[in-house]
């Protein structure tokens, strides 16, 4: 039922249905200082992909022949949309969807980019799982990378092979802390003739801390 309001000495009567609405997007939070955004977007850009897997990548395609195109497109093409990017949420204080309202047809890129973060935070979260594994590992009395389990072979100790001598008769000698990885956190296994096996429960309950983690912390949007 539509609410009315009617007034004694007029007797004019006014439909609530038909007043319009106030058409301005919600006020949101800014940053108290520049100092606060301008380490939200070095977090943004520096991450384990800088950090771990770009210097193996510039050495796997030539080292320097790769990295000089690489800065060239960075500053011609990918730090002025970047810049772009940060000018419209600014500007309209919206989201990447709806920032796209003032041109219907390109909406489309905010949903490709919304997608896109979605499965680069589903990639680094099981980074981060395996991160948290080894962390609550870290706090045994031993490190259990730094010694061989009995069950692996050609295996040497991470924390001496500063003082051993590797036995000419080994064949393929590894560390221990690649084997921990593999066989302890990872379960890798030589071949998918056996199926993929059960997930490890320990790996599970850490992607599960993880994901609580970031929905924390993303889930009012700020």
């Amino acid at each position: 039922m539509a609410q009315r309001l009617s007034s004694s000495t007029n007797h004019t009567t006014v439909d609530l249905k038909t007043v319009p609405a106030d058409d301005k997007p919600p006020l949101r939070e800014k940053w108290g200082r520049n100092i606060e955004f301008l380490l939200s977007c070095v977090a943004l850009s520096v991450g384990f992909g800088n950090v771990w897997r770009f210097p193996y990548t510039a050495f796997k395609n030539g080292g320097g022949a790769f990295v000089i195109p690489y800065l060239i497109v960075l500053f011609i093409i990918g730090r002025p949309i970047y810049y772009l990017e940060m000018v419209l949420g600014q500007f309209s204080n919206r989201g990447c969807v709806k920032v796209y309202d003032l041109a219907p047809a390109m909406r489309g890129i905010g949903v490709g980019q919304t997608v896109a973060i979605f499965t680069v935070i589903t990639y680094y979260t099981s980074v981060l799982a395996v991160t948290l594994r080894y962390l609550v590992a870290s706090f045994s009395p031993e490190l259990p990378w730094s010694k061989c389990d009995p069950a692996w072979d050609n295996c040497v100790d991470s924390s001496r092979l500063g003082s051993i001598t590797v036995d000419a008769n080994w064949t393929q000698p590894r560390t221990s802390a690649d084997l921990y990885f593999r066989k302890t956190v990872m379960h890798s296994a030589d071949s998918l003739d056996d199926g993929l096996g059960f997930p490890d429960w320990r790996l599970t309950l850490c992607l599960i801390v993880s994901w609580i983690c970031i929905v924390g912390i993303l889930i009012k949007g700020t």
